[in-house]
């Protein structure tokens, strides 16, 4: 049921109530210090029609004295900046370690409470959180507690690039990577970033593949043996048949963003090694063969960067093994 509308204001006014608790601690002798907005990138649709979503939440800083604790080094911004008053900070799903039950509606984000906490607190102190709700703020400050000040400088980084990652674009609307697998890749690349230049390389492209699957609870296998070639991981989605994947990575030169080159079948040692242009057409299509009877699809990771710097663009591709059977159907000429 929908409670009445409180004296003063008229229906679908907005109430304002962070400015209005704000103001009620400034008349109680607190110092209002800052307003913060929490930005929320992956902010659910709301139910209303005649107003933009809501995607932010209002923070404040408040000392009950004038001259108080606040770290500026504890947390800095891009390139080392000062902390801005606009953090980008994704909503989190539940953790079952955060102490409470499954069904809590609005979870703060562990890396949000861990902000506040380095920036207003010394190793030591006594952080109180008199509406524990989950219990966030009491894990973050107890996580932190036991880390050392290089630590805790390694987590503020890690925190800052999480607080930025980049921005999903899903050419295909018949992906079958639903939207929290696509979130946790984008939030790894970001942890990723936050220790190297260097783009994610096919080891690392694994694993992330791996734990971004296993997040959003599918089934997963590696291969029978590091010996088994072709196949890198099978995975199952609920209500779909095993998948067989192969997993390549690239971040090679002048890659082009329209067209995908792929050559480690026909590269093979043993291939060149053949005399007989004869012999080399039959072995080849031969491993074609056992490639697709190994393999449903190839998932390429593609990494573009202009010099050194930082990727500016990943593309996550989905090639199918049926490909190969379709140049093979054309005669390719080797």
């Amino acid at each position: 049921m929908r409670p009445a509308t409180p004296e003063g204001l008229k229906p679908k006014d907005l109430i304002g109530l962070p400015w209005r608790l704000a103001f009620a601690l400034q008349d109680a002798g607190w110092w209002l210090r800052s307003e913060i907005i929490w930005n929320k990138p992956n902010a659910h649709p709301e139910s209303v029609r005649d107003r933009p979503t809501k995607a932010h939440e209002s923070l404040f800083l408040l000392s009950k004295r004038q001259d108080y604790y606040y770290d500026i080094d504890a947390v800095r911004g891009p390139n080392g900046r000062r902390l801005r008053t606009t953090w980008d900070i994704p909503t989190e799903p539940r953790k079952p370690d955060y102490g409470a039950s499954k069904g809590h509606p609005a979870v703060m984000p562990a890396t949000l409470a861990e902000r506040c906490v380095s920036i207003t607190s010394k190793t030591g102190d006594v952080v109180l959180d008199p509406f524990a709700g989950s219990g966030t703020t009491l894990i973050a400050a107890q996580r932190l507690d036991e880390l050392s000040p290089t630590a805790i400088l390694f987590v503020s980084r890690m925190v800052d690039s999480l607080s930025s990652p980049p921005l999903a674009h899903t050419n295909s609307k018949n992906t079958w990577l639903p939207p929290e697998w696509i979130e946790y890749f984008g939030l790894a690349l970001s942890v990723h970033h936050g220790t190297t230049l260097e783009p994610l390389a096919q080891k690392g492209f694994e694993t992330v593949f791996r734990n971004a699957c296993e997040s959003v609870r599918w089934a997963v296998e590696g291969p029978a043996s590091e010996t088994q070639r072709f196949l890198d991981l099978e995975i199952q989605r609920p209500g779909f048949p095993w998948q067989k994947l192969s997993l390549k990575s690239t971040a090679a030169r002048n890659l082009s963003r329209t067209s995908i080159h792929i050559s480690k079948l026909t590269e093979a040692a043993w291939v060149q090694d053949m005399r007989a242009a004869r012999d080399r057409r039959e072995r080849t299509l031969a491993l074609f063969h056992d490639y697709m009877s190994a393999v449903d699809s190839i998932m390429m990771l593609r990494a573009f960067r202009e010099g050194h710097d930082i990727p500016t663009k990943y593309q996550l591709v989905e090639i199918p093994s049926t490909i190969c059977l379709i140049r093979i159907s054309r005669s390719p000429v080797i």
